[in-house]
């Protein structure tokens, strides 16, 4: 539910590949890591806060699809 929530914010996302995620969660609109993979989240975290224009291109791309605008 966080994931959608994200979403509909204009968020990124950052998420592991459990459950349904993979089926919302694209290299467009964010970032998988593998369930318990620490380095994975520490460099994807890393990424979305050195590449503003990834981040914020990810968060325009949640937003349009969460049917807000």
């Amino acid at each position: 539910m966080s994931v959608l929530e994200g979403m509909a914010c204009g968020k990124a996302i950052i998420s592991s590949t459990v459950g349904a995620i993979p089926e919302v969660v694209k290299p467009e609109n964010g970032i998988l890591i593998e369930a318990g993979d620490v380095n994975a989240l520490a460099d994807a975290l890393v990424r979305c806060a050195t590449e503003l224009e990834m981040a914020t291109s990810m968060g325009k791309q949640n937003f349009k699809n969460s049917g807000r605008i």
